[in-house]
């Protein structure tokens, strides 16, 4: 793209968000063109993942989710559809989607889908002494470029290996033998579902592995995001990732964004994962618990971070659109942050979630209505506990608010 251009879809789109932006337009193409590689980078690791040979929208759409990012717009499916020319109306020329033709015959006897591979995850050498294998795992479009983002290179020292195949990278920090053999040693016993206690105990109280974090918080977002439908793994990652913020030498002030993502994107998935609903709602009051610890750690440092959480979880819990497993991590979320946002914001709005609630109470679908159970009942005993908190502390609810309750929880909930 050349500069005209870039300076045209900049000034398109700062028009269409009331922006103003009269010069540094090499700077966000800059950064455009590297945010942009970085999303397609991940989604080729989850396609590969997947065993897939084709990049789809929905790979794109997983790589942004995974960091806590919307979807693409105007995408519901993998196909693109094309468009063709109908007419004209007040100057403007109008299109329709091009509808594919099917034969009579082909209805009739449809295709069997394609046995769908069970989505897992495996390791590889992403550098062997400061040098990248030539295998497949490693292939890139552009044979310049590092497996690692532009932020991050590998550390292994460099030698005279002009024998071995491979790309140089080009390495700024050198790590002992002993925390690769440690950082190598955490990922492979969860990939071979071993215990990991003393490696946990060995993350939360090493003070040396400030060198290791930049690498475990990338290969952490890259495993969640592949393995979001297996809440065996995700559960072992988010035990690395308390670990390593129970470590009270490392410093998170520059990659918290990363720590918000791996945490956020188990709790707040709209997609039911594999295994049982008891697993999967486990998951999410084990990462609502987690993201609470996360908030108070850091809201000292960072003043806006509990205000962005709590709007990001509470819109999603208004959004009766998601599933309502989704709704019941946002809302699982906002109470471990803290219980007086659930009390503000969702307690007032009682009886709208409760008459979007009510059919899917009665609802056949089995999936749907245990969904519904574990909503309902999670508000109950949030209710119970608001309500014991505000008499402890001798505070009078509102009066609306008390009679909502009351209603649809009944007024047993104000006992202790």
């Amino acid at each position: 793209m050349d500069d005209s251009a870039e300076k045209i879809t900049i000034h398109a789109i700062s028009q269409s968000l009331d922006l103003n932006i009269s010069s540094g337009y090499s700077f966000l193409t800059r950064d455009a063109k590297l945010f942009i590689k970085n999303i397609v980078a991940l989604a080729n690791r989850i396609n590969k993942a997947k065993h897939k040979n084709k990049l789809t929208v929905n790979d794109i759409n997983e790589s942004l989710r995974s960091k806590n990012m919307e979807p693409l717009y105007g995408y519901s499916k993998n196909e693109i559809s094309d468009f063709i020319p109908i007419g004209n109306d007040q100057n403007y020329e109008i299109f329709a989607r091009k509808e594919k033709m099917i034969n009579l015959s082909q209805m009739e006897r449809p295709k069997l889908a394609k046995y769908p591979f069970d989505t897992s995850f495996d390791f590889h050498w992403l550098a062997i002494n400061g040098i990248q294998p030539c295998i497949s795992n490693n292939q890139t479009d552009d044979s310049t470029n590092t497996v690692t983002p532009d932020e991050i290179h590998w550390p292994f020292k460099l030698t005279n290996l002009k024998e071995v195949p491979g790309r140089q990278t080009d390495p700024k920090v050198l790590v002992p033998e002993e925390l690769q053999k440690l950082f190598y040693s955490t990922f492979i016993k969860i990939r071979n579902s071993e215990n990991i206690d003393d490696v946990l105990e060995e993350l939360s109280t090493n003070g040396s592995l400030h060198q290791l974090l930049p690498y475990y918080i990338r290969i952490l977002l890259d495993a969640v995001a592949v393995n979001i439908r297996h809440p065996i793994n995700v559960t072992r990652f988010l035990c690395v990732t308390n670990a390593l913020l129970r470590n009270e030498s490392l410093n998170f002030d520059n990659i918290l964004h990363h720590i918000l993502s791996i945490v956020l994107a188990p709790l707040t998935n709209d997609v039911l994962a594999d295994g049982s609903l008891d697993i999967q709602y486990r998951i999410r009051d084990e990462a609502a618990t987690l993201l609470g610890s996360v908030v108070r750690q850091f809201s000292s440092r960072f003043s806006s971070l509990t205000g962005i959480i709590t709007e990001k979880l509470t819109n999603l819990f208004f959004d009766y659109k998601k599933s309502l497993i989704a709704r019941y991590g946002a809302v699982s979320g906002l109470f471990e942050i803290s219980t007086d946002f659930v009390r503000d914001t969702i307690l007032p709005k009682l009886e709208s979630i409760m008459d979007d609630l009510q059919p899917k109470l009665e609802s056949t679908n089995e999936n749907e209505k245990f969904q519904a159970v574990r909503l309902k009942s999670f508000l109950y005993q949030a209710c119970h506990l608001i309500c014991m908190k505000e008499k402890e502390n001798n505070h009078e609810m509102e009066e609306e608010v008390v009679e909502l309750i009351s209603l649809y929880f009944g007024g047993s909930i104000f006992d202790s």
